[in-house]
């Protein structure tokens, strides 16, 4: 029985430490598909550039939430195209 529990800790250090590689990175082409239109104390509201919808980011790490109209179609931008950057 001990033989087993050390044959199983030896195969979960084994696979921890084959996952400790180097992290991969991915490739960027410096494309900012999203922009910045308002910042708040607790979050900011972005821009999709590509397709105009808008979304709130909280700061504290609480998540991304889509943002709707009043008649509860996703909320698109005015004038989302206006500004290069």
């Amino acid at each position: 029985m001990r033989g087993i529990k050390v044959l199983i800790l030896a195969a979960v250090i084994a696979m921890v430490v084959a996952g400790c590689g180097k992290r991969q990175q991915i490739p960027r082409n410096g494309y900012n598909r999203f922009k910045v239109v308002e910042r708040y104390k607790d979050g900011s509201e972005i821009v999709d550039k590509d397709t105009g919808y808008g979304y709130f980011i909280f700061y504290d790490g609480q998540g991304i939430v889509p943002l709707f109209d009043e008649y509860g179609h996703p909320y698109q931008e005015n004038g989302w195209r206006d500004y290069s950057e």
